[in-house]
This record gives structure tokens, C-alpha cells and sequence, in this order.
């Protein structure tokens, strides 16, 4: 009976005690990955959000390839008590505002950090680590327990006594083009444009109605004089327009259902490679690995359809909104059915797959 009972449990979330020295934090999400010892009463989990490297799962493991064993660096399921397990924790936005702690995801490790502010597809947020703000999908956020009353987060949770080491060298952060010289700098340029109120992403001005990108660099001719190389410059852009009249009167207006059939074409032939390949994965699989690629497809399932949810929900208030708005809305609608098919496809597949290879157990 505790062997059935353990094999119901394979796959199931569940939160479990672990000390982490970067975040401070107790409770980890993690999902069951075997029985480790049924005299003890132990199983064995791996970490749905690792917050530092010996708590990633290790591939080579998952492959049964990995030749370092105990001395691995990462994660081969963490040992705990059975009746050590905890409530799972789930993504939950209901209460999401600004100020509040959350773990964010960046480069593959989950860091604790602090929203700063959000909308319908990205949630900006501040590590608190290091100094270093960033615009994250929503699936990279995992805000944790909040409290049942409206007291202050940080005064009632679990996390009050949280201290975070900041970094001896705090640097502004930098997106992209803009700013990016700081990383070599003390950074005094944009924590002057931060403390006037100054987003990333956004434009210069109140309103936000200024330029995006900084000015770019033009470099002159050498061995002449600033009015040659003006008149030089002026010239190849006279020229370079003509061309493009000349382009644009020859050929006529594109139709947008051509490169609407000549997408739909090059995704559906995309797609067809990704499930052969897909299939071809699924059934190298040992039970193991189809057991945690249904887990992680269910997920990927869950995941996709809140997002197109939101979406569908995005379209239903911007309807009276300009036409090149709703069409980008109704493209990304379109690419996300297509997602949730070929991810239910896939979900399918690896039932078929599990069910074939029972029939097969059974016969012999």
C-alpha cells in the first residue's frame, strides 16, 4: 500500500524546508520525484524555483548520464521527510501591487526581489541582490505569501526579518543601447534620470512622449572639412531617398493576406518539425522522463492558457482602439491557440505513448 501510495505522489507539488543562503527563505516550491526510502519514510524532490545552483536539477541526471553522482554540483532530488511536505505555493496576481517581494527569475536562478511596477505583459521589478531592474513575462514572477489583512507585507509575512547583502559596488541598471556605458561607471547618469522618475523602456519627457533610443553616433569622413562631410552626407541621403521612390512607385501596394498565407505556411511547417521531433523524444524517454515531460507539458498547458486569457481579455478592452493595436493583439491570440494545440498535442502524445508501453508491460 505505501508503494502504490508513493507512486500516486510521483509528480505532485508540494512545498519543502530548505535553507537558502542567497534569499533567506525557508519554503521552496519542488515536486515529488521518487520514493527514496520507504523504511524512513523519505522521497526525493526537485525544485520548481531554484534560488541558488545546488538546487537546478541536474540534466545529465534527468538522462541518467550524469558521471559525477554525489559530487555534482547541481541538484539530484533534495532527501525529505514525507510528513515534512507543505502546501504548494501558486502563482497568484490577485494582490499584486508595488512594493511588494517576489522571486524573479534571471539567468536561470530565481532572486528575490521587489515589484516595482506592471502591465499586460511585462511585471518590472527590482533585485534586491543587486542593484539591477529589469521587465520580466509573468511567468518569471513568483510573488510570495502574502498576508490576510491589508498590514504592511514586509512587517506581517514570513519574510520580515529577511536581510539581503547589497552589493559593496551598486550600479543603476542599463537596458540595451541605453546607458549601457554604465556597467564600466559609477552610474551617476541614471540614478540622477531614476530619481526624477525616469522608467526604462519608456520615453524622455512627462508624458513619456520623447525619444526611446539615444542619439546615435555618426562617424565622418577623415581628411576633410566638417561643410564637405555634411555635404557628403547630405548627398547619399538625397540619393538613398530617389531610390526608395523609385522602389516604392515600381512595385505595387504588398497585400497583407499574402504575408499572412506566407507565414501561416512557414509556421506550419516549423511546427510540423518541432512534433516530429517532439515524438521522437517521447518515445526515447524512460517512464521517468515521459512522467516529468507530462508534468512539465500540463504546466506549460496551465500557463498557456491564463496567457491567452489575458490576451483575449487585452482585445475585449482595447476593442474601439486603432487597427495596427488590435491586429498585434489578434496576431499573438492566433500564435497562442496555436501554442495551447500543439502543447495539448504533445500532452496526447505522451498519454499514448505511457498507455502503449503499459499495454506492452501487461503482455510479457
Amino acid at each position: 500500500m505505501e508503494g502504490e501510495d508513493s507512486g500516486r505522489r510521483k509528480g505532485t507539488k508540494c512545498r519543502v524546508n530548505f535553507d537558502c543562503k542567497n534569499t533567506n527563505l525557508k519554503l521552496h516550491n519542488a515536486i515529488i520525484l521518487g520514493t527514496d526510502s520507504e523504511s524512513d519514510q523519505t522521497i526525493r524532490v526537485l525544485f520548481c524555483n531554484p534560488t541558488q545552483t545546488n538546487m537546478k536539477t541536474c540534466e545529465h541526471f534527468m538522462n541518467n548520464e550524469c558521471t559525477f553522482d554525489s559530487a555534482c554540483k547541481y541538484s539530484h532530488g533534495f532527501k525529505v521527510q514525507q510528513d515534512h511536505l507543505h502546501s504548494y505555493l501558486e502563482p497568484c496576481y490577485d494582490h499584486l501591487k508595488s512594493g511588494i517581494l517576489c522571486l524573479a527569475k534571471w539567468d536561470n536562478l530565481w532572486h528575490l526581489a521587489e515589484v516595482q511596477s506592471f502591465d499586460e505583459q511585462f511585471i518590472y521589478v527590482q533585485f534586491k541582490r543587486f542593484n539591477r531592474q529589469m521587465g520580466l513575462e509573468w511567468e518569471d514572477v513568483l510573488v510570495l505569501d502574502l498576508p490576510e489583512n491589508d498590514q504592511d507585507f514586509e512587517s506581517t509575512s514570513e519574510l520580515s526579518d529577511l536581510e539581503v547583502e547589497e552589493s559593496e559596488a551598486e550600479r543603476p541598471s542599463y537596458n540595451g543601447a541605453m546607458a549601457s556605458w554604465e556597467k564600466h561607471t559609477r552610474g551617476i547618469g541614471s540614478k540622477l534620470m531614476l530619481k526624477m522618475g525616469y522608467e526604462l523602456g519608456k520615453g524622455l519627457g512627462r508624458e513619456g512622449e520623447g525619444r526611446v533610443e539615444p542619439v546615435e553616433v555618426t562617424v565622418l569622413p577623415g581628411g576633410v572639412s566638417l561643410d564637405k562631410a555634411f555635404e557628403i552626407k547630405r548627398k547619399k541621403k538625397i540619393k538613398r531617398q530617389k531610390k526608395e521612390k523609385k522602389v516604392k512607385n515600381c512595385q505595387p501596394e504588398p497585400d497583407l493576406n499574402v504575408f499572412e498565407f506566407i507565414n501561416s505556411k512557414l509556421i506550419s511547417e516549423n511546427e510540423q518539425t518541432q512534433a516530429q521531433s517532439s515524438k521522437k523524444d517521447i518515445s526515447k524517454a524512460n517512464n521517468k522522463g515521459l512522467n516529468i515531460k507530462m508534468l512539465d507539458t500540463h504546466n506549460k498547458i496551465k500557463d498557456e492558457e491564463k496567457y491567452n486569457a489575458k490576451l483575449k481579455q487585452s482585445l475585449a478592452r482595447n476593442r474601439n482602439a486603432d487597427k495596427k493595436t488590435l491586429d498585434c493583439i489578434k496576431q499573438k491570440i492566433a500564435q497562442s491557440d496555436r501554442a495551447l494545440d500543439e502543447l495539448k498535442k504533445s500532452e496526447s502524445h505522451i498519454l499514448n505513448e505511457k498507455i502503449s508501453r503499459k499495454r506492452k508491460s501487461d503482455l510479457f
